[in-house]
C-alpha cells in the first residue's frame, strides 16, 4: 500500500526543514523470510557469499533525502536478492559522493540531477545512474514529498551507457579472454601433476568444468556431491550447483551437472581431508572448507552458524588467481606468467562448448544465464563462423575492397630507396623472398615487419614484390598450424587472416594497375 510505512511534513515558511522522515520499523523481512535489522546506521543483508554491510554513515547527504533512500532500500530488501541490494546501495553511495550538493530534498531538482550525471559521465561509470532513476521513480510512485512525475518523465528520457559485454570473448584477448588450447592443456597438466594445494586444484577444476560463478560454488555442500557406482565398477560423478542470480525465493534452486572422474576423485579426497580436519558434520557440511573466514564478522548473524566453514567467494577467486604462481604456468601467447581468474575460466568453458557445437539455448542453461542473449557472444566468436567470413571476405573482391585491409599504396621499384627503409620478405616458414616494399613512416616504427606492414598505412608495396609467394607461404603456415594443433578454436592461425586479406588487396590493386597500363598502351597504339 502506498505510504503505509511513511510519514512526511512540510512547512513552506521553513524551507530548510526536513521534507520527509521515515518511520523506521526496526526490522524488515527479506524475500527469503529472514529478518534484517534496520536499527542504527549499519544494516546487514543476509548474503552468505559476500559482505552485505550497508553503512549509512558513508552516505553524506541531507537527512530527509537519506530517509527516502532508506525507505527505498528497505523495499529492495523485501523484493530483491541480498547481493542486488548491496550493489544498488553501493551505486547510490557513489552517486551521492559524486554529486556532493544535495543537502536536502529541496535541492532535488532535475537540473541538479543532470549536473550530477554529467559529473558521473566525466568520471566514467555513468551507468550507475540507473539506480538513481529507479529510486526517484519509486519515491514518486509512493507520493513522497520532493518528487514529481514531471522529473520522472525527464529521467526516463535519458539514455545511459551500459557495460560492454562480450568484448574479451569476441576478441579472444590474451590477458582477459578465454584460454587457448595450449594454455588450457598446460593448466590441466599442472592439476594432474598435483601442483598446488588440494582445495586450490578443486577450485580451478570446478570453474573449468562447470563454468559456474565463485559465489555459486562456495555454497556447495557435501549433499550436493553425487556419486553413482555402476555394476562394472565405474564411477559417475555429478554436482547439484545452486543458482544465484535468478529470482528464487526460500533458498537456492539447484541444477545437477555432470563432472569428470578426475574432478570427482579430487572432491572425494577433499571431503576426506575436511573430515580429518573439521570432523564429519553431516550432509550440510561445506564442500570447500576453511577456518580463515574473516568475512563471518561482516555477514548477518543468522547465517554465521550455517556458513562457518564455507569458503568466501573472494578467497575462492584468490585461490584461482594465484594458482599459476604456484604451478609456474607460462602462457605461450604472451611469454609471461599465465593470468588466471574465475571469469577467464568461465569464458573458456563457454568458448569450448561453442566450438563443440553447443546451441546458444543450451549454453545459456549451462552458464546459468537468465536470457539467451548473453550466450550469443560465444556463438559469434566461434572459429568456424570466422572461417566462413574470412573465406567470403578474402575471395570475393567486392568485400575485399569494402574492408580495405591494405591502407598503404602500390608503387614501382625505383632503386633509389634507402636500404634501411626496405622491408625484407621474411616468412614464418623461415624463407627470405627478397624485398616486398619500403616503409614510408618518418618516426620509429613499433610494428613487427614484414607481416604487420601489410596492414600499416605507411607501407609502400612494390609492384614486382613477392606478394603472391608471401601469401602462399602464409596459407601453408596456417594449414600446418591447424594440423599440428588439431583444435578448431586455436586462435593463432586466425591472427594471420587480416594479413592474408591485406596481401590479397595488394595483389588486386597491382592487377588493376597492370590492366590500366595495358589499356593505355593499346590506346597509344
Amino acid at each position: 500500500m502506498k505510504g503505509a510505512r511513511y510519514a512526511s511534513f512540510h512547512n513552506a515558511a521553513e524551507p530548510a526543514r526536513q521534507l520527509y522522515e521515515w518511520r523506521n520499523p526496526g526490522r524488515v523481512l527479506d524475500r527469503n523470510g529472514m529478518p534484517v535489522s534496520t536499527v542504527g546506521e549499519r544494516w546487514r543483508v543476509n548474503s552468505a557469499v559476500r559482505c552485505g554491510l550497508l553503512n549509512w554513515d558513508l552516505m553524506d547527504t541531507g537527512p530527509d533525502l537519506k530517509d527516502t533512500v532508506k525507505a527505498w532500500v528497505a523495499h529492495l530488501i523485501e523484493s530483491n536478492a541480498p547481493l542486488t541490494v548491496a550493489n544498488h546501495f553501493s551505486d547510490f553511495k557513489y552517486f551521492i559522493a559524486t554529486a556532493g550538493s544535495f543537502e536536502s530534498l529541496h535541492d532535488l531538482t532535475y537540473p541538479a540531477l543532470e549536473e550530477a550525471l554529467d559529473k558521473m559521465r566525466a568520471r566514467g561509470p555513468a551507468w550507475k545512474f540507473a539506480v538513481v532513476r529507479q529510486w526517484y521513480r519509486w519515491c514518486a510512485d509512493q507520493s513522497l514529498p520532493g518528487f514529481c512525475e514531471e522529473v520522472t518523465a525527464q529521467l526516463n528520457q535519458i539514455k545511459l551507457p551500459y557495460l560492454k559485454a562480450g568484448v574479451a570473448v569476441m576478441t579472444r584477448d590474451p590477458r582477459s579472454g578465454p584460454l587457448d588450447e595450449q594454455e588450457h592443456w598446460l593448466l590441466r597438466q599442472a592439476i594432474k601433476a598435483g601442483e598446488g594445494d588440494l582445495i586450490v586444484r578443486v577450485c580451478v577444476m570446478l570453474v573449468l568444468e562447470t563454468g559456474a560463478r565463485p559465489a555459486q560454488l562456495v555454497l556447495l555442500e557435501e549433499q550436493d556431491f553425487q556419486v553413482y557406482r555402476a555394476p562394472s565398477g565405474e564411477s559417475f560423478y555429478s554436482l547439484d550447483i545452486p543458482r544465484l542470480k535468478q529470482r528464487t525465493v526460500n533458498g537456492y534452486e539447484k541444477k545437477r551437472r555432470r563432472i569428470s572422474p578426475d574432478l570427482g576423485v579430487l572432491i572425494e579426497e577433499l571431503v576426506a581431508q575436511n573430515h580429518r580436519q573439521h570432523g564429519d558434520r553431516g550432509p550440510r557440511m561445506a564442500l570447500l572448507c576453511t577456518t580463515k573466514n574473516l568475512h563471518l564478522r561482516r555477514i548477518a548473524e543468522p547465517l554465521q552458524a550455517q556458513y562457518a566453514l564455507h569458503l568466501a567467494s573472494r578467497s575462492f577467486s584468490y585461490h584461482v588467481e594465484h594458482y599459476t604462481v604456484t604451478a609456474s604456468i607460462i602462457s605461450p601467447r604472451t611469454g609471461k606468467l599465465l593470468r588466471l581468474c574465475p571469469l577467464r575460466l568461465r569464458y573458456t568453458f563457454g568458448t569450448r562448448h561453442t566450438e563443440q557445437g553447443t546451441p546458444a539455448r543450451l549454453l545459456a542453461e549451462l552458464l546459468d544465464h537468465t536470457h539467451q542473449m548473453s550466450s550469443l557472444y560465444y556463438v559469434k566468436s566461434r572459429s568456424n563462423m570466422v572461417d566462413r567470413l574470412n573465406k567470403a571476405l578474402g575471395e570475393n573482391p567486392q568485400f575485399t575492397g569494402m574492408i580495405l585491409r591494405f591502407l598503404g599504396r602500390v608503387e614501382p621499384r625505383t632503386g633509389a630507396e634507402s636500404p634501411a627503409s626496405i622491408i625484407p620478405g621474411a616468412t614464418p616458414t623461415l624463407k627470405n623472398l627478397g624485398g616486398i616494399g619500403f616503409c614510408g613512416a618518418d618516426y620509429l616504427c613499433r610494428l613487427y615487419p614484414p607481416l604487420s606492414c601489410y596492414v600499416c598505412p605507411k607501407f609502400v608495396a612494390w609492384v614486382d614484390g613477392p606478394h603472391q609467394q608471401m601469401l602462399d607461404e602464409l596459407r601453408a603456415q596456417v594449414r600446418a598450424l591447424r594440423q599440428r594443433s588439431g583444435n578448431p578454436s586455436d586462435r593463432i592461425p586466425h591472427q594471420l587472416t587480416e594479413v592474408m586479406e591485406a596481401i590479397q588487396a595488394v595483389l588486386a590493386e597491382i592487377d588493376n594497375c597492370r590492366k590500366g597500363t595495358n589499356a593505355a598502351h593499346k590506346t597509344d597504339a
